[in-house]
């Protein structure tokens, strides 16, 4: 685990996406980003659902998982969350971190709760 710099163009676009989400606690999006963190290949939002009277919350990085439809080996995912009070991390969950190695995702960064973004390899 070390800290890396993001370009701020991401950042920007992962802001923008976090805030189409319909979650009040914490807005969270996920970017598939190319090898080299130019390119953006997907991105996603978690969405808060409701079937029949269950209320249930996609991930973002599920959805981005969904929505890519591919194999993510070799592509980075960039977790990125917006609280309306304090820090807090955007480390995928322990089901999410299992579905993104699935999926063949090496490294994922995320906000530790500093607000530092964090690049940890799978």
């Amino acid at each position: 685990m070390r800290q890396i710099d993001i370009p701020q163009k991401i950042i920007d676009i992962a802001r923008k996406e976090a805030e189409k989400s319909n979650v009040r606690r914490a807005k969270v999006s996920a970017l598939v980003l190319d090898k080299k963190l130019r390119h953006i290949i997907a991105k996603a939002h978690n969405t808060l659902c409701m079937d029949n009277s269950t209320k249930f919350t996609i991930h973002a990085e599920e959805a981005v998982i969904l929505k890519t439809r591919r194999d993510l080996n070799n592509l980075t995912i960039f977790v990125y969350r917006r609280k309306k009070i304090g820090a807090g991390t955007s480390k995928p969950c322990c089901k999410c971190a299992k579905l993104l190695e699935i999926a063949g995702t090496k490294r994922v960064i995320y906000m530790d709760n500093h607000n530092d973004f964090v690049l940890e390899q799978m």
